[in-house]
């Protein structure tokens, strides 16, 4: 498919294939536990589709900027869906009250719905072979005990080590989940990250004193 050829197929961050099929899963499944109507041709499309911005100008482009690129891949594919639904989605699945900058919040069930699907798939065991993962791709480093942790999560920094980024981001998506559903899986997969991410850190430090 023209999804896998152009975008997905180069994938070296966890930004693949497998991590958009993870997210269509998640939907769906979230989408079952609700008590409410969710148009899941926008769910499966929007999981699809919602990290195209990361294969254009080399992964420099935020949601917002790869709209018009969703549209012509949703069209190219012939989706006789709501597009300006999916694009919604895709628009605001990144943006979180605890990051640093603007912040547009989820207007559709759908929306949240994604939003919360995305998220699970950077938390638990998958999500921490994401986080190491994505490090090395932008070769940063795995820790660094001298960087400090800032406040406020700031998306457009893409130094962090997978540690800091835990700290600034990870352990705060459960206040984040939009969802009952997401919630709960949510704060069981980060208790699973956390627990990777304590035993690292002292293991990490034991190794610096030799």
């Amino acid at each position: 498919s023209e999804m896998r050829q152009r975008y997905w197929s180069d994938d070296s961050s966890g930004h693949g294939e497998a991590h958009h099929k993870r997210v269509r899963r998640n939907a769906m499944g979230i989408a079952q536990e609700i008590n409410r109507s969710v148009d899941r041709e926008v769910l499966s499309a929007a999981a699809l589709t919602h990290d195209v911005h990361r294969v254009m100008r080399n992964g420099s482009v935020m949601p917002p900027e790869s709209l018009d690129r969703v549209r012509e891949v949703l069209e190219a594919a012939g989706f006789d869906g709501d597009i300006d639904s999916v694009l919604h989605c895709v628009e605001v699945h990144e943006e979180y009250g605890f990051q640093k900058g603007r912040v547009l919040g989820p207007d559709t069930i759908e929306a949240d719905v994604i939003q919360d699907a995305d998220n699970l798939d950077a938390v638990g065991p998958v999500g921490v072979a994401r986080l190491f993962y994505f490090a090395g791709d932008h070769e940063n480093p795995m820790y660094d005990p001298d960087h400090d942790t800032a406040d406020t999560y700031d998306r457009e920094d893409l130094t962090d080590t997978p540690v800091q980024h835990f700290h600034e981001k990870l352990q705060r998506l459960d206040s984040a989940m939009n969802t009952d559903p997401g919630r709960r899986r949510a704060q069981q997969r980060i208790s699973q990250t956390r627990a990777f991410i304590e035993s690292f850190e002292p293991d990490w430090n034991a190794t610096q004193t030799i």
